[in-house]
């Protein structure tokens, strides 16, 4: 019996290995591949090379592969005139990308910059090349930070709302640039691989969604368990897209976001990070003050924003229901925060939104609010209205006209508050039937000029305006 169990014994070894030798094996990474170039490999000597549009993939033995984000690259230093390639590395793999650097030339003047379309539709056409307006085929970005339905939103024609943008439910916050961590305890961010100037921030599960980022802009990150290994991590690099709008997080405040990435009409770029709009900060409808913006939300608007001045668009109206006359009532009280944020300066600057004309109504008021935008060292503001919305947007769509924003751009930001709850979805009737109808009056050779001749009509000189235009408009950028 026992000689009968040893061969048994062996018998069934034999039949598990001969199971485990006719198992199929599991496919194995055998490189790192390129799968698209990045969208700008030409440089000038000095410039920093943006991966925006590249895709990194793991590749199988069987064929088949992983993509890949959280790599590293070979230098994140200015490129040099030498500088033919970047190496790309995951683990063990790496892979080049090609790249070739020009000497640095002339610099740039407004006639230099290209003055036309939109960065979003640049976007669609040479990086997706999709149809838009179909949801189900855009597929994710790892370089945006909006939320899936604002990126759908964004990347089709600028009337192509979702049905959840329908004004009901506030879905403006952006869901942020996400950071690979891997379960580590603390990240480390910083915009120079240096981490000279760094925040380093508690994080927990997979990945860490960074908010409040400035666009076409690379963000370097380490991750660790204690903060005192983050120093040896391995660096990691992310890229924020330029997709705009650039939307905005401050808790407590809906429809938060900046007029700044967009292409001007007359040359260069429009600076991020000087005008922000959105909802109110305080509650409106009483005359006992309440903020609506959190302590966190409060932190954001100072320490991240940098926010100098606080522009309230709010009435200060509480005549009771019973005491109204035929003429206008409001149920806000907004002129009453005076400096109740510390490093901010409020401005109450009403605009009765019960006028049937608003732009031709309130031009001394129209005219005082710009004043604002041209004093540098009031910079940047916030301006607000109750829901951000009508008020708020009618200030945008002047300022965004001035700065030479596409009416396309500003049309598709306008619609953009659809995301927030603001009673009801709003059309581009009121631009095109009133504030554009109102400029167009001024008979120039453009939007620009009529702007310019409508703000003048409040008050404003030919000094301020340009100051506005200087102070907003980087001419050298692209």
């Amino acid at each position: 019996m026992k000689k009968n169990g040893i061969i048994m014994g062996i018998c069934f070894l034999g039949s598990l290995l001969s199971c485990a030798n006719s198992a199929p094996s599991v496919p194995q990474f055998v490189s790192l591949e390129l799968l698209k170039a990045p969208v700008k490999t030409t440089y000038e000597e000095g410039e920093f090379f943006t991966p925006f549009g590249m895709a990194l993939a793991l590749k199988r033995n069987d064929g088949t592969f992983a993509s890949v984000s959280n790599y590293t690259l070979s230098t994140y230093d200015s490129l040099e005139l030498e500088t033919t390639k970047i190496t790309a590395s995951y683990g063990s793999f790496s892979v080049d990308i090609p790249l070739s650097v020009t000497p640095t030339g002339k610099e740039k003047s407004v006639h230099d910059v290209p003055s036309y379309g939109s960065l979003n539709e640049d976007y669609e056409e040479e990086v997706l090349g999709i149809d838009a307006s179909i949801k189900a085929t855009i597929e994710a970005n790892p370089y945006d930070f909006h939320s899936e339905d604002q990126y759908a939103y964004l990347c089709s024609g600028y009337g192509n709302l979702p049905a959840v943008a329908a004004g009901k439910k506030d879905l403006s916050h952006p869901t942020g640039l996400r950071l690979e961590t891997r379960g580590a305890a603390y990240i480390e961010i910083a915009t120079d691989a240096s981490f000279a100037s760094s925040r380093t921030y508690p994080s927990s599960g997979e990945a860490f969604y960074l908010k409040n980022i400035f666009t076409d802009r690379n963000y370097f990150y380490r991750a660790a368990n204690t903060k005192e290994e983050l120093k040896t991590s391995p660096v990691r690099q992310a890229y924020a897209a330029r997709i705009l709008p650039r939307n905005n997080d401050a808790e407590g405040v809906q429809n938060v976001r900046d007029l700044g990435g967009y292409r001007s009409k007359l040359g260069g770029v429009v600076r991020e990070g000087l005008y922000y709009r959105g909802g109110r900060l305080n509650v409106s409808g009483t005359n006992t003050f309440s903020f609506d913006v959190t302590e966190a939300g409060i932190h954001t608007l100072v320490d991240t924003l940098g926010i100098q001045s606080e522009i309230d668009l709010r009435m200060n109206d509480l005549t009771p229901k019973e005491e109204r006359s035929s003429g206008w009532y409001t149920n806000e009280y907004g002129s009453m925060n005076d400096d109740a944020i510390e490093d901010i300066t409020y401005y109450p600057c009403p605009l009765n939104y019960n006028q049937s004309d608003m732009m031709k109504d309130s031009k001394p008021m129209i005219g005082e609010i710009f004043r604002i935008f041209a004093d540098p060292d009031k910079l940047p503001v916030y301006l607000h209205c109750n829901i951000g919305t009508d008020r708020t947007g009618m200030i945008s769509y002047l300022l965004g006209t001035l700065l030479g924003i596409p009416q396309e751009d500003l049309y598709r930001d306008y619609l953009f508050s659809n995301f927030a709850s603001i009673d009801g979805r709003r059309s581009l009737s009121t631009i095109t039937g009133k504030y554009q109808k109102n400029l167009l009056s001024y008979h120039q050779k453009n939007l620009y000029l009529d702007a310019r001749e409508y703000l003048k009509d409040c008050g404003c000189s030919d000094s301020e305006l340009d100051a506005i235009v200087d102070a907003f408009i980087d001419f050298r950028a692209l």
